[in-house]
C-alpha cells in the first residue's frame, strides 16, 4: 500500500514539474510553433479569459484561478475561419519571453486546445502585460499579446 502511495506521489509530481523543465528558449519555439498548429489545422477551439482590473481579490490571480473564476470566457470554436485568431496567433508569435521569479496579478489568459482536448499552449498576462504564465512557468514578456487583447476585447470584457 505505501509503494502504491509513494509511487502515485511520485507521478504526480514527475507531471507538475512537466513544464518546470522548459527553458527560454523551449519556451519562445513553443510560442512560435502556434502559427504552425494553426495552419496544420492541429487547433481545436481557442479560449480567452479575463478578470477585469477593478475587480479586487484577496491574492494576486493566477493561472488556475484565471481558467475557474474569470469572469468573462470566450471560446472561439471556429477557429480556422476566424480572422480574430489570425490576428490573436500574431500577437503570440510576436510574443518575446524571459523566465521570472513571479507572475504578477494576471488578467487576461489564453488557452489553445487542440484534437482530442490537448493543451497546445496556455499563456496569461498581468493587466501591465509585462508578467505572466506560459505552460504553468513565470516569465517576464513584453506587452504584445496585452495590447492585442485590450485594443480587441477589452471594451467588450468590461
Amino acid at each position: 500500500m505505501k509503494a502504491a502511495l509513494f509511487l502515485c506521489a511520485l507521478i504526480l509530481t514527475t507531471s507538475l514539474n512537466l513544464y518546470a523543465e522548459m527553458t527560454e528558449g523551449e519556451m519562445s519555439k513553443t510560442l512560435k510553433d502556434v502559427p504552425i498548429h494553426f495552419h496544420n489545422r492541429d487547433i481545436e477551439r481557442i479560449e480567452i479569459f479575463h478578470v477585469p482590473t477593478n475587480v479586487l481579490t484577496r491574492a494576486a490571480l493566477t493561472p488556475h484561478m484565471m481558467t475557474n473564476d474569470f469572469h468573462f470566457k470566450l471560446i472561439i470554436t471556429d477557429v480556422p475561419g476566424s480572422e480574430i485568431c489570425k490576428e490573436l496567433l500574431g500577437a503570440i508569435g510576436k510574443t518575446e519571453i524571459k523566465k521570472s521569479a513571479t507572475h504578477g496579478d494576471l488578467r487576461w489568459g489564453v488557452r489553445i486546445i487542440g484534437k482530442n482536448e490537448n493543451e497546445i499552449i496556455s499563456i496569461f498576462v498581468d493587466r501591465f502585460g509585462t508578467k505572466g504564465s506560459l505552460l504553468n512557468q513565470n516569465v517576464s514578456l513584453n506587452d504584445s499579446l496585452s495590447k492585442w487583447l485590450n485594443r480587441k476585447l477589452g471594451a467588450v470584457f468590461q
